[in-house]
């Protein structure tokens, strides 16, 4: 039996399953935790109730993720693909594309709208409200517009534009449900529902010692390197920039430490990758950083990696951390969001404070020189995880918050 049948099967069917659910995102054409986090969704619910999936922004509807929901013969619809800039102002009222998803909603008599941002939820409002669909936002920013121009003045116009629209919010920690708050959302309409993980795909011993050993050969790396991994996006927000630069004062007295980048370009910031590429120059390490692009095995590469690392500024609940920790693998994050809560305090990782490159290289220098604190820590994470976000409980708990707005 294939891990979706697997994990759908333990789904109860609910009064709304002659209704489809729509899972909405921004783009499929990144393969981000986001992403991948509407993938097993779509994957979990689709035994018990049609899902259909709509990719809301121009090429959105393109990548590795559209292909594989695609090949799982899970619809992947381009209804109304709306610009990422404004270049004309009939984008300030795009009456064409609400009246295009308006009619795509009453004619597939959608039972729900699970938009997995606000940006995206933004442009579904007037659409689901004309058609009488619920509309939800599964929240994967902990600050919405974070470390954008006029970041202050869209949370106000956003929040005022959804307080009354989204019938219910889903968040991923107790962090992002206060921040919720604070925002003027009512409290009674959040739901918290962490993160999941498969915990028997996601294994040590799921990841055979012959395919760690065969990664390891393609990112260049020897048995004796110190193999610092992240997995993201190339976007600013990632702050990858400051993984660089605790490389670059590591080596000073590690010198078989090296640092592997996994994640593709994100769409608003194609140029970053060589912005990066400078700066490893600059610090005098470009030999020993490796952009690895997108890796279709995430499992065989945290398996290789000696540490995960988290430079970013601004997460919620990141997918790569849990799936590192199932991995028994140590991980190394700042402490913006809801990591804290996914690394349990520093209990089973190591938090050090944003954009502070010296506590940053303090950290693996202590994972480098002490594995068998590596090592306990690493048992604690898959313990955690284990405990807390087990992808069965997730997907059932995700299934009941839709089922208990979407239309009958």
């Amino acid at each position: 039996m294939s891990t979706a049948t697997t994990l759908s099967s333990r789904i109860r069917p609910s009064s709304s399953a002659t209704r489809p659910w729509v899972l909405a995102s921004e783009t499929l054409a990144t393969d981000g935790g986001g992403e991948r986090m509407i993938e097993r969704t779509a994957l979990a619910l689709r035994s018990h109730r049609p899902v259909r999936i709509l990719p809301l922004f121009e090429g959105g509807a393109e990548g590795r993720t559209a292909r594989s929901l695609r090949s799982a013969d899970i619809p992947v619809d381009e209804i109304a693909l709306f610009p990422h800039r404004l270049t004309h102002p009939r984008d300030l009222w795009p009456h064409r594309h609400w009246s295009a998803l308006t009619k795509y909603l009453v004619d597939h008599r959608i039972g729900a709208v699970v938009s997995y941002s606000v940006r995206g939820a933004l442009r579904l409002v007037r659409p689901c409200r004309r058609a009488g669909v619920p509309l939800l936002v599964s929240l994967h920013q902990s600050a919405p517009f974070f470390g954008e121009p006029g970041a202050r003045l869209k949370r106000l116009l956003a929040g005022r534009e959804l307080r009354g629209a989204v019938t219910k919010w889903i968040v991923l920690s107790s962090r992002a449900r206060d921040e919720l708050s604070c925002w003027g959302m009512p409290i009674e309409r959040i739901d918290m529902i962490p993160n999941g993980i498969d915990l028997e795909l996601w294994s040590p011993q799921a990841v055979p010692r012959p395919a760690i050993r065969k990664m390891r050969a393609e990112l260049g790396s020897s048995d004796n390197d110190f193999v610092i991994g992240s997995l993201a996006r190339l976007h600013p927000l990632k702050n990858l920039s400051l993984a660089i630069t605790a490389l670059a004062r590591l080596r000073d007295l590690r010198p078989l430490a090296r640092l592997v980048i996994a994640g593709g370009p994100a769409g608003d910031a194609p140029n970053h990758l060589e912005e990066l590429r400078a700066h490893a120059r600059r610090s005098g390490v470009e030999a020993c950083v490796q952009f690895a692009g997108h890796l279709p095995d995430p499992r065989a590469f945290l398996a290789a990696c000696d540490v995960l690392l988290q430079p970013s500024r601004q997460e919620a609940s990141p997918l790569s951390i849990l799936e590192a920790l199932a991995l028994e693998r140590p991980v190394v994050a700042t402490s913006v969001g809801g990591v804290s809560e996914l690394l349990g305090n520093g209990a089973h990782g190591w938090l050090v404070p944003s954009d502070d490159a010296s506590a940053m290289r303090l950290a693996l220098e202590e994972i480098h020189d002490k594995p068998s604190e590596a090592r306990r820590r690493g048992l604690l994470g898959r313990q955690f995880v284990a405990s807390h976000h087990d992808w069965s409980r997730t997907a059932e708990r995700l299934d009941s918050s839709i089922s208990d707005v979407a239309r009958p």
